[in-house]
């Protein structure tokens, strides 16, 4: 966070109630995104506070991210700061009145990770057999790994909170194994026939060319989507280690 003075202000100009439409420019993935996500936590979790009005919020990370008025920043977004946060599956919100004009103003909380003698493990498994499943956001804790066991394919515990689209993890691991590739000038023909056609499956479930899960298993019991209508979830799950066979 830039360096300031300033507290997180608990009230601020009004934002639109209506409840709005998702717009498909608002990109989770997206690089300056995912610094705005990174900064709303961290106001969120120095306010103290278990709710805050998204107005002022707005208006907050507009000075400690360097926009020049909340325009700029929902510029930046390619939406609303509301339909932002309607977008995060970690972020409640209500309506509540503005302590100053009475009216009804949106507020926020985020969802705080649980101690860890309160974790329950959950194994998510998600189904996809629609083109708008793969635009379901998939909220990782820091302590889950994804498997894709049609492809064989396991995205490792990394420590890191990730916040993006079922499509957008597909195509970063693409990225990824294909930067492998080029880089690792040691590599064997027979692994790089095997990275490669986990590249080509990647490119398969992005097309849907067929049904296929994604899995994600969480001792923490936090990872979520934003849509669970195609979720199961097995709660007290006993984790033995992924089941999917490297490539």
């Amino acid at each position: 966070m830039a360096d300031h003075q300033q507290q997180p202000p608990h009230a601020g100009p009004q934002l639109s109630i209506d409840a709005p439409e998702r717009r498909p420019g608002i990109e989770l993935g997206h690089q300056e995104v995912q610094r705005i996500i990174e900064e709303l936590d961290t106001v969120y979790t120095q306010s103290q506070t278990e709710w805050l009005q998204a107005a002022a919020v707005a208006e907050f990370l507009c000075l400690s991210l360097g926009y020049e008025d909340v325009q700029e920043l929902e510029d930046a977004l390619q939406g609303t700061f509301t339909e932002f946060l309607s977008m995060l599956p970690n972020v409640r919100t209500t309506f509540r009145p503005d302590p100053e004009t009475q009216k009804p103003a949106l507020y926020f909380q985020v969802v705080p990770e649980p101690p860890q003698d309160q974790w329950v493990c959950k194994r998510l498994e998600y189904h996809v057999r629609e083109r708008n499943h793969l635009w379901n956001v998939l909220l990782k804790s820091s302590h889950a790994r994804v498997e894709v066991p049609d492809l064989g394919l396991e995205f490792a515990v990394d420590g890191r909170k990730k916040i993006d689209t079922v499509w957008n993890y597909l195509s970063a691991a693409a990225l990824d194994l294909g930067m492998h590739v080029q880089t690792n000038v040691g590599i064997t023909d027979d692994e790089t026939d095997k990275t490669l056609a986990v590249i080509e499956g990647l490119a398969a479930l992005r097309d849907l060319e067929r049904p296929w899960t994604l899995v994600v298993v969480d001792p923490s019991g936090t990872s979520t989507f934003s849509d669970m209508t195609d979720v199961v979830v097995i709660d007290n799950y006993v984790d033995t280690g992924s089941h999917v066979d490297q490539p």
